[in-house]
């Protein structure tokens, strides 16, 4: 029986243990590629979310103060200041705002 040698019986174990090890080092080394990728993308996109949202946020924290600011100043009253001695004095005194008055010396 020339078919049933020891030594074709032992490369054929052999050659079957290494192919089944192969086999389950190939499957755990795609199953460890797949689940890192798809972990490290959707850690990446939520990283890219959060930088994303705080940016938008301060960027509104930088510009809300200067928008705020000329809502008011659109908002604020034309004031129309005449030369002394066209008005009374105490009409003169309302009109011109606080800041303006020039005083005598």
């Amino acid at each position: 029986m020339g078919i049933f040698n020891r030594r074709s019986f032992r490369v054929d174990i052999l050659t079957a243990f290494g192919t089944l090890l192969l086999a389950t080092f190939l499957a755990v080394i795609i199953y460890n590629y797949r689940s890192t990728s798809r972990m490290v993308l959707m850690l990446s996109g939520d990283l890219m979310d959060q930088t994303t949202q705080a940016v938008i946020d301060k960027t509104v924290a930088f510009l809300t103060p200067p928008a705020e600011l000329a809502e008011l100043s659109a908002k604020l009253p034309d004031w129309k200041i005449e030369p002394p001695g066209t008005k009374r004095e105490d009409e003169q005194k309302i009109i011109t705002p606080s800041f303006s008055r020039r005083t005598k010396k």
